[in-house]
């Protein structure tokens, strides 16, 4: 017999996305993209501290796909913060025209001079983008994975299979 947890994930799974939730989706992504006027291919997360990883799950659970994170702080370079690699401020200046740049802190203002000198045209704040996040809910998708056995979820192949699995259904 299946149990109370088993049934509705089985149930969730065979639902489809209401109309509505997939409309404001698609509106959150066009907004986000019409920010650099659809030319920004990439979202950068700029401060990988709480409130980055934050904003990251939250741009995550609504469908949206975020290339890296950037931070100042160079201890925090080279390590994977939710699937996704940090780099230098330096590293992302390099293709500072086709990036959208959200600063995720709580005081934004030097870090938004910082990155204006350095040329970046395109360049959001998380508190500028809470309005906009506010309004389409988080979308859950939920898989058994349960059968699955003897899988290292910390082991840098399976991240980087995670990270193309989620690049082939989200983008």
């Amino acid at each position: 017999m299946m149990d109370g947890y088993h049934y509705a994930v089985k149930k969730f799974q065979n639902e489809k996305m209401p109309e509505e939730e997939l409309e404001r989706v698609y509106e959150l992504e066009k907004y986000l993209k019409g920010l650099s006027n659809n030319n920004a291919n990439k979202i950068c997360i700029f401060c990988a501290g709480n409130y980055g990883l934050q904003l990251f799950e939250e741009l995550r659970s609504r469908l949206i796909y975020v290339d890296c994170f950037s931070d100042n702080d160079s201890k925090k370079w080279g390590y994977i913060l939710g699937g996704q690699h940090c780099i230098s401020p330096l590293k992302l200046e390099k293709d500072k025209e086709n990036t959208l740049v959200i600063v995720a802190t709580k005081t934004p203002d030097s870090i938004i001079n910082q990155l204006k000198g350095m040329g970046f045209p395109y360049i959001i704040t998380k508190q500028d983008i809470d309005v906009m996040l506010n309004h389409v809910p988080p979308i859950k998708w939920i898989m058994n994975m349960e059968a699955l056995k003897n899988i290292d979820y910390s082991s840098k192949e399976t991240l980087y299979l995670i990270d193309r699995f989620n690049q082939t259904i989200f983008d």
